[in-house]
């Protein structure tokens, strides 16, 4: 679980210390793992008091993991 918190962070800020993490990261995912991150979305930190503002779920698809989400507007994404 910490792992996918640590991803969350890593991918927030891309670098090369997140290409190089990245592979171990998806190794270790499994379809309804939780992948949170930090935003800037203040109405959601105030009424969550929680500093993660955004939430994707992993589903392993053709044996590769994929990140669904969901955004005001367009709804669900891949």
């Amino acid at each position: 679980m910490w792992s996918l918190l640590i991803a969350a962070q890593l991918l927030a800020l891309p670098s090369e210390a997140t290409q190089a993490a990245f592979p171990a990261i998806t190794a270790e995912v499994q379809s309804g793992s939780l992948i949170f991150s930090q935003g800037d979305c203040l109405a959601v930190k105030v009424f969550s008091c929680s500093p993660y503002t955004h939430v994707g779920m992993v589903i392993i698809e053709n044996g590769q993991p994929v990140v669904y989400d969901a955004m005001n507007g367009p709804g669900v994404r891949k």
